[in-house]
């Protein structure tokens, strides 16, 4: 499965779409914090996707709102995932 996920990722990385990078971002997210609750360790895989969906979103935002990166990734981190920290 692990390869079909990164067969899956990398499909949505091509497309260049904010829509996919968002959807990256948020399920990675999401599975790091499990695998961090059950003691396990992030796979390099995983961090290597989220980083550079991360990166791409953020940027796209920021330029597009005309605001700054950090500023993009406060805002998407509160909103996004403000029911799951809850």
């Amino acid at each position: 499965m692990k390869e079909n996920g990164n067969a899956f990722f990398k499909a949505i990385m091509l497309k260049c779409e904010c829509a996919g990078w968002m959807q990256i971002v948020k399920t990675l997210y999401l599975k790091k914090r499990k695998r961090l609750a059950e003691g396990k360790k992030n796979t390099a895989k995983d961090d290597f996707y989220f980083n550079k969906a991360e990166d791409l979103l953020y940027g796209e935002l920021a330029a597009a709102l005309e605001v700054d990166k950090d500023g993009i990734k406060d805002m998407v981190m509160s909103r996004v995932f403000s029911d799951v920290t809850n």
